[in-house]
């Protein structure tokens, strides 16, 4: 729907027959939008659209000032069709009301329009329309470059944040390392301590098990079988130290090894979980933006809305001047201003070929444009490059 919401085909009906039941002839609607002509055919049955015509037709005859247009129509459906009001019967009754009522509303309006204070009061909207356009432009651009610049701190603010963690990562990655780097020498240093004591204890040893001392002098002492057995156990201890030592430093080396993996997987999770605070940052501050830019759109909507109206009460002004200096009364209403190039609002009805729609949506523009005084059916609005 224009409104945004979105209905299933069950609900949509149920939207439209309510419209239809209602006693105020209400255009079917949802948020105060009407709901597009192509819809309600889509979803109605041929005999429910009629039904629907004839509720919003009886509802325009109820609400018409011309009261002989009014009694001029109401001849026409009821001889036509009393029970429901056809396409048919409705294109025949608009088509003889153009031909009689339209020229005239059109010579009352031309004979407004040639007034001179008519024009000049033209002249004055015109200007006003051209520096409220120019306002609302100046207006969102000067909201957009403030957008894109709080955008471009937000990302650099947030690079800062990115290059921060990251440089401590990388200090606490080599500082681990040069921590590994020390152990490992350390322990190699020991390692060769622990050689040089073993080959300094293997050299007594030999000597005391030959019968002197490490001088080479002889010291006169029984050799036994446990002090042979103790020289063995060291020479085997000598033999397979260097393979001891190797199997330590691979020990050391992989659990440096399983530290840096673990450092480096907690090192991600901050930096995907920076990433996600920065994502809903971002959020957040489009979020904002949007909202500002719905409260521009609603500012300009009320000033829209406002404007037009101080239009329609300046217009009416010249409308009453003319029929106190005339003598006439106007039973239609000037067309307003044209807000862009390309919107058309004049007072004639053309024929159209999709009767339900057409319809449908001038119905709507006349209870859009303010209080029921002249049928819809005498201003056609055209297709405006710009939507307010």
């Amino acid at each position: 729907l224009p409104c945004g919401h979105r209905l299933c085909t069950q609900a949509l009906r149920n939207t439209i027959k309510s419209a239809t039941e209602s006693k105020k002839g209400a255009v079917p609607s949802c948020c105060g939008r009407p709901i597009p002509g192509k819809l309600v055919e889509h979803v109605m049955t041929q005999a429910e659209q009629h039904a629907l015509l004839e509720k919003l037709e009886q509802w325009d005859e109820a609400s018409s000032i011309a009261a002989s247009t009014t009694s001029e129509r109401r001849t026409s459906v009821a001889s036509r069709r009393p029970g429901a009001l056809s396409a048919e019967s409705r294109t025949a009754s608009d088509d003889s009301r153009v031909d009689t009522v339209a020229p005239k509303l059109q010579q009352e309006l031309d004979r407004v329009m040639e007034r001179t204070d008519f024009k000049q009061l033209r002249q004055d909207q015109a200007e006003q329309r051209d520096l409220f356009l120019a306002w609302i432009e100046r207006q969102r651009a000067e909201l957009d470059v403030h957008h894109s610049h709080l955008r471009q701190e937000m990302r650099a603010r947030q690079e800062q944040t990115m290059e921060e963690l990251s440089d401590v990562h990388v200090a606490a990655m080599a500082d681990a390392e040069d921590k590994q780097v020390k152990a490992e020498a350390d322990l190699r240093e020991a390692h060769a301590k622990e050689r040089q004591d073993t080959a300094t204890a293997l050299k007594h040893m030999e000597a005391y098990c030959a019968g002197t001392y490490s001088t080479g002098d002889a010291h006169h002492r029984v050799v036994t079988d446990q002090d042979r057995s103790e020289l063995d156990k060291v020479r085997r201890s000598r033999d397979q130290m260097d393979i001891k030592h190797e199997s330590a430093i691979n020990v050391l080396r992989g659990e440096q090894s399983r530290r840096l993996k673990y450092r480096a997987q907690r090192q991600d999770r901050e930096v995907q979980e920076l990433r996600r605070i920065h994502r809903r940052e971002e959020a957040e501050v489009e979020r904002g933006f949007a909202e500002e830019a719905h409260r521009l759109d609603d500012l300009v909507a009320e000033k829209r809305v406002s404007l037009r109206a101080r239009w329609q009460v300046q217009a009416a002004i010249i409308v009453k001047k003319f029929e106190r200096d005339t003598g006439t009364s106007v039973h239609a209403r000037l067309p307003s201003v044209e807000w862009q190039e390309g919107t058309v609002e004049k007072a004639v009805k053309p024929k159209t070929p999709n009767g339900f729609a057409n319809h449908f949506s001038s119905h709507y523009d006349r209870q859009e444009n303010g209080k029921p005084g002249v049928s819809a059916g005498w201003f056609v609005r055209g297709r405006p490059q710009r939507t307010w």
